[in-house]
């Protein structure tokens, strides 16, 4: 629909990050949740939760790599030491 803007590769990367966050909120929420309301039944949608955190965080890394790196060693370990909030997203 054209709602990309001028660098489509990082409004991917932006996109599947943000719902990276949310879901690891989400997932990081649930056991709190299951607490205070005694429905151990959470349990086993927090892993569905986890699972998806991975796997949107794996694409989010993919996506980084391939699409704003091109899948270049020496300049992906040369982003992660000058820029902090990657270093971050690294550990």
């Amino acid at each position: 629909t054209n709602t990309l803007g001028a660098n489509p590769a990082e409004a991917l990367i932006r996109a599947l990050g943000d719902w990276t966050l949310r879901l690891l909120c989400l997932a990081l929420a649930i056991t709190p949740l299951r607490v205070l309301t005694r429905t151990p039944a959470l349990a086993r949608f927090r892993r569905l939760v986890g699972l998806f955190v991975f796997f949107y965080a794996v694409l989010h890394a993919m996506a980084y790599a391939v699409f704003d790196m091109g899948l270049e060693a020496a300049d992906i370990a040369d982003d992660v030491r000058t820029r902090p909030f990657i270093l971050v997203g690294v550990l």
